[in-house]
C-alpha cells in the first residue's frame, strides 16, 4: 500500500467512526425531544446551546482545530435535532 492509499485508508476508518458517533448521538437526541415533548419543554434550549458552543469552542482548540470548523458542525447538528424534536412534538400533540 503506498502512502496515499494508507493515509486514505486511516481517513476511512475515521469517518466511520464519525458516523458510528453521529448516530449515537442522534439516537440520544431523538430520547431528549421525546422526553421534551412528554414533559412540555421547548424544542430549543438557547442558554444550553450558547454552553453547548463555548465547550465546543475550547474543545476544538485544546485539539488543534480551528473553532469556525467545530462551531458550524455544531450548528448543522443542533439545526438537524431542533427539527426532528418539533416533528416529535407534533406527534406528541396528535396523540394527546
Amino acid at each position: 500500500m503506498d502512502k496515499l492509499e494508507a493515509l486514505r485508508h486511516s481517513l476511512d476508518n475515521l469517518d466511520s467512526a464519525l458516523i458510528s458517533i453521529l448516530s449515537e448521538r442522534f439516537k440520544l437526541t431523538y430520547d431528549v425531544g421525546v422526553f421534551k415533548a412528554e414533559n412540555n419543554l421547548p424544542s430549543i434550549d438557547k442558554e444550553r446551546e450558547r454552553k453547548q458552543f463555548e465547550r465546543i469552542k475550547q474543545l476544538a482548540v485544546n485539539h488543534g482545530l480551528e473553532p469556525e470548523i467545530a462551531v458550524k458542525v455544531l450548528r448543522l447538528i443542533i439545526d438537524e435535532v431542533v427539527k426532528k424534536h418539533d416533528k416529535i412534538q407534533e406527534i406528541k400533540k396528535k396523540e394527546k
